[in-house]
């Protein structure tokens, strides 16, 4: 049987990057969510993936924008941040702690490309989280004025 636990209202205005909180706060929210998270560990193994109401419980306690721009209504901590909330979540479901960790990871990687795509990523949506996969395999030649890249 799946639960569903109760957050503590925050304050608009931390949505918009206004109040950011403490990596404290964080923790305590990540917290929040072990004993939930354990007990729908059942049914993430059962059906191969993180629940949907587990991935809403983390926007619900808005540790998605954990390293989302501040001008996109993110939180903009670092890597070490993100492993220590990881490593909370994954107390409570293994599974989940590392579809987290793609997932905030990747708001990162947004933040690296170009104004245009954050712009059209971030606004359309303020809860929108991407994740993607990557698994670069190439070579490169050396050659006369560059290099060859030969892969996939």
């Amino acid at each position: 049987m799946v639960q569903v636990v109760e957050l503590p209202t925050r304050d608009p205005q931390s949505r918009a990057g206004i109040n950011r909180p403490s990596l404290d706060e964080l923790r305590k929210r990540a917290q929040a969510l072990v004993q939930t998270l354990r007990a729908n560990g059942e049914e993430t193994e059962r059906s191969r993936r993180v629940s949907s109401l587990n991935m809403q419980m983390l926007r619900d306690a808005d540790l998605f924008r954990l390293m989302r721009p501040t001008r996109f209504g993110g939180f903009e901590y670092g890597f070490t941040e993100l492993l220590e909330l990881g490593s909370e979540i994954g107390r409570g479901c293994g599974s989940t702690a590392w579809c987290y960790g793609l997932v905030v990871v990747h708001q990162w990687m947004l933040s690296i490309f170009p104004a245009e795509a954050q712009e059209e990523i971030f606004t359309a949506n303020p809860d929108t989280v991407i994740c993607g996969s990557y698994a670069p395999v190439a070579r490169a030649e050396a050659v006369d004025g560059g290099y060859r890249i030969k892969g996939r």
